[in-house]
């Protein structure tokens, strides 16, 4: 661990911080003291998107295992991968309207819009946070849902790309909820996630969803763009979108992911 940028490298140092950090009171997240485990799997993830180890644990939650990333975190993640966000407040519907350009094919951009009677719809509203600070929380969900949307291939295994008030189906004036969203071509699971304890102590591994397995073996085979998941879908599988995949075929896919990475760089050769 260097002294000008104190950021540890090695396993042995990641532990040794985490068990460090744990002990603070008072300058990390409650959810992080006494959670050297839950400190450790966030500081990898946060390391894995280009966040620092502090910036990891603002921005980072884990619940059950899976590290979650606020809507905060979402945003600055697309500006940092040179995604453009506009952000459209309309006080006096209390509506907002979150739009998100992808920087690889700039005519291609997605667009969530949020207002009270969506919100109320998706039963929220009714917290004294939406009370007190509607155009807040209308932002959060429209950034998360439109980030998620544009990008999912940026959160692939941070719990799905849901925020930590998702998982625990509860709402702060920081974070959002979850809402069913529209889908894309690296859309995962859009199932509503089980009711879960907020805390955990320990963080233990997650079998990836089969779904993630195929957008894992995209972006590892250079599928990074939703044009270009369109472009392999279509031509491999006969699909636009990954949720439209028939069970036979996801489960033939998912025994054979080697295979389909070959397809898919035949594909993306054959399209150049």
């Amino acid at each position: 661990m260097t002294s000008s940028t104190l950021v540890p490298s090695t396993l042995e140092e990641q532990k040794t911080y985490a068990e460090l950090v744990a002990q603070s009171t008072g300058m990390v997240p409650a959810a992080y003291q006494g959670k050297p485990a839950n400190i450790f799997v966030a500081i990898q993830y946060g390391s894995s998107l280009g966040l620092e180890p502090m910036a990891s644990l603002q921005g980072i939650n884990v619940i059950q295992g899976k590290p979650t990333l606020s809507a905060q975190a979402m945003l600055g993640l697309l500006k940092s991968q040179h995604f453009k966000v506009h952000i459209t407040k309309d006080d006096e519907n209390q509506r907002v309207t979150v739009e998100v350009i992808d920087p690889d094919d700039p005519d291609y951009s997605t667009v969530s819009v949020w207002d009270m009677a969506k919100a109320r719809k998706a039963g929220l509203g009714g917290d004294q946070y939406w009370t007190k600070q509607p155009m807040t929380m209308l932002k959060w969900r429209a950034v998360s849902e439109a980030a998620r949307e544009a990008a999912p291939h940026l959160f692939l295994g941070l719990g799905g790309a849901y925020t930590k008030e998702e998982l625990e189906e509860s709402v702060t004036v920081e974070n959002v909820e979850e809402t069913p969203r529209p889908r894309s071509p690296y859309s995962s699971y859009t199932r509503k996630p089980e009711p879960v304890e907020p805390e955990v102590v320990e963080a233990e591994p997650v079998e990836p969803e089969p779904i993630n397995l195929i957008i894992q073996t995209m972006r590892e085979n250079g599928v990074d763009t939703a044009q270009k998941a369109r472009l392999v879908l279509t031509q491999i599988v006969g699909v636009e979108n990954v949720n439209d995949i028939p069970a036979d075929k996801l489960e033939t896919l998912c025994a054979n992911l080697d295979g389909f990475a070959h397809d898919i760089q035949q594909t993306l050769g054959d399209n150049k």
